[in-house]
């Protein structure tokens, strides 16, 4: 499964080492609101991992969702995960490419501030992260071509990128022991 936006929405998904990929990418969708979903999701599901990949959303200039709100959301999010003994990999924030309109709207020193929670909460459960956000960035960089197409939502191209480094994690993750004990502690 993988749990995210319209980012996650428009990729193309095949199957992952020998699994279905069950897109679960919502336009607009936020970590605050997400939890009733992915509760539902893990009730129908029986795959052996779950990838969450969302908070662009959250990082509008106008959203109301603070560091502190996006950080007990997203670690409910990754405890219900772990407490339904799946594997859990969490990708970062990609890029905002603020020169184009899409990407005006959004707050990056907010979507910064989100992706070190992703990454805080990552390391204190244990998944891997997937930081697509450097990626994203070197290939910018080394390529002298924008990500996006608009801001926000990826060129075909980097959209290949994100998946192809998120299922190299998920690969990774899947061939590691299983979680004796996949009810973490809370912080």
């Amino acid at each position: 499964v993988i749990l995210g936006d319209s980012i996650v929405e428009q990729l193309y998904c095949p199957a992952l080492a020998g699994n279905n990929v069950f897109n679960a990418g919502i336009s607009g969708a936020r970590v605050l609101e997400s939890q009733d979903f992915l509760n539902e999701i893990l009730t129908l599901t029986q795959g052996p991992l779950v990838i969450l990949a969302m908070g662009v959303n959250d990082a509008f200039h106008l959203g109301e969702t603070s560091p502190e709100q996006f950080e007990a959301g997203y670690q409910a999010l990754a405890q219900a995960v772990l407490a339904a003994n799946r594997r859990l990999v969490v990708v970062n924030l990609p890029p905002i490419e603020q020169d184009k309109p899409e990407g005006q709207r959004f707050d990056t020193a907010k979507a910064e501030r989100y992706n070190a929670v992703v990454a805080a909460v990552a390391d204190r459960l244990g998944g891997p992260l997937v930081d697509v956000r450097s990626l994203l960035t070197a290939r910018r960089e080394s390529e002298g071509k924008a990500q996006t197409v608009d801001g926000v939502h990826l060129t075909p191209q980097a959209a290949v990128a994100w998946r192809n480094a998120v299922y190299t994690a998920a690969r990774d993750a899947l061939n590691r022991p299983a979680p004796k004990d996949a009810t973490p502690a809370t912080p």
